[in-house]
């Protein structure tokens, strides 16, 4: 669930989940998505990630896929 995903994520990271700096939702929540590939949606989250994939992408559809 998005609730884990800080807490599954927090090793490859060095410190907080960084806010994306593109997209109109510039913040550095995540939202979880069971589509792969992943397609922008959620409640205005920065970041949207597939549990299942592994799949983490900035929450906005011109910048899903790079």
């Amino acid at each position: 669930t998005a609730a884990n995903i800080n807490t599954q994520l927090r090793t490859y990271l060095q410190g907080p989940f960084p806010a994306p700096q593109v997209g109109a939702n510039k913040n550095s929540q995540v939202a979880a998505s069971s589509n792969s590939p992943l397609t922008a949606g959620g409640d205005g989250e920065g970041w949207i990630y597939n549990e299942t994939t592994g799949e983490i992408a900035i929450n906005h559809g011109t910048y899903i896929g790079w």
